[in-house]
C-alpha cells in the first residue's frame, strides 16, 4: 500500500529518479486538497499490478488524485482496481489487463489526443444499475480520429465504444462523457 498522509507531499519526477512507481497494493491520498502537499505526479507513470492474483486494489483516499500516466498490469485478467473518487489521468491510461472499476464515479482523461486511451486486454467497468453512473469522460478538444471507451463487464465480455470526430469542433475544452447500463445475462 502507498499511503500520503495529511501534510505529506510525494513528488515523482526525474530530479529526484522516480519516473515510476509500481504498487501492489492499494493507493491512498489523505493530504489537503489545494495544498502544495499531496501527490505531485509530474511525468511519472503509475503502474497498479496486484502480485497475488485475486486481490482487490482501490485508488482513494479523502483527496482525488491525479496521475500523469496510470497503468493497469494485474496478475490476472480477473483483477480489479477500483476508484473510490473521481479520478484524473493527464496524459496516458493503458489497460493492459485487468479491470478498472469506476464504482459509479467518474474518471477524467484530460489529454485530447486519440491515443490517450490504450487497451491491451485490460477493460474500464461502468454496469450501474442506477444513478450515479460510473463515467469515462475524455477531453476531445480540437481533435479528430477515434476515441476509444474501452468498456467491458468481465474479462471474457468486452463491450467499448469507439467515438470518431471527422470535424474538428470548439471549445478547445470539448469533453465527452459516456457511461454503459449492465448488461443483460442469457437466459
Amino acid at each position: 500500500d502507498l499511503t500520503i498522509t495529511s501534510g505529506a507531499r510525494l513528488r515523482a519526477d526525474n530530479n529526484n529518479g522516480i519516473s515510476t512507481i509500481t504498487i501492489g497494493g492499494n493507493w491512498v491520498n489523505n493530504s489537503t486538497a489545494g495544498t502544495s502537499n499531496g501527490f505531485d505526479e509530474n511525468n511519472t507513470t503509475v503502474i497498479f499490478n496486484s502480485p497475488p492474483a485475486n486481490t482487490l486494489q482501490t485508488i482513494g483516499g479523502t483527496t482525488a488524485e491525479t496521475f500523469y500516466n496510470l497503468t493497469l498490469n494485474t496478475s490476472a485478467a480477473t483483477d480489479v482496481v477500483r476508484i473510490l473518487n473521481n479520478t484524473n489521468v493527464s496524459n496516458q491510461l493503458n489497460l493492459v489487463q485487468g479491470e478498472l472499476d469506476l464504482n459509479s464515479l467518474t474518471l477524467y482523461v484530460t489529454n485530447p489526443a486519440t491515443g490517450a486511451v490504450t487497451r491491451t486486454s485490460g477493460y474500464v467497468k461502468s454496469e450501474d444499475n442506477s444513478s450515479p453512473y460510473g463515467t469515462l469522460r475524455r477531453q476531445t478538444g480540437t481533435a479528430t480520429g477515434s476515441f476509444l471507451f474501452p468498456f467491458g463487464k468481465s474479462s471474457a465480455e468486452y463491450i467499448p465504444f469507439t467515438m470518431n470526430i471527422t470535424s474538428a469542433g470548439s471549445p478547445a475544452t470539448g469533453s465527452v462523457s459516456v457511461s454503459t447500463y449492465p448488461t443483460g445475462t442469457d437466459n
